[in-house]
């Protein structure tokens, strides 16, 4: 068993399988630009979500100048919200933000 979700609020953990540890996106929020303004279109990527992790190639599609919603290639596990998303252009960085969702 895994705790799936915290919620601090209602101080109510969720369990379940390492199945339900598996996401095929997430929100990110407080996005930060490598080139100080959002793409205006969706790109393809690689994306890290931690850093001793190997890149997943993904869609980061942009929402505005601070937000993006990211769609993994394949499902990832354990997308954490309050983590950092990444993405890069090889070993640069494009820009990344943290989890919301």
């Amino acid at each position: 068993r895994y705790v799936t979700q915290i919620d601090a609020p209602s101080a109510t953990i969720t369990i379940g399988t390492i199945e339900n540890l598996q996401k095929e996106g997430c929100g990110v929020e407080r996005v930060n630009w490598v080139s100080g303004a959002a793409p205006k279109e969706p790109f393809r990527t690689a994306i890290k979500i931690r850093y001793n992790t190997p890149p997943s190639m993904g869609t980061v599609i942009p929402d505005g100048a601070k937000g993006a919603r990211v769609a993994f290639d394949s499902p990832q596990r354990a997308v954490t919200p309050g983590q950092s998303a990444v993405w890069y252009d090889g070993d640069a960085v494009i820009g990344g933000g943290t989890i919301s969702s």
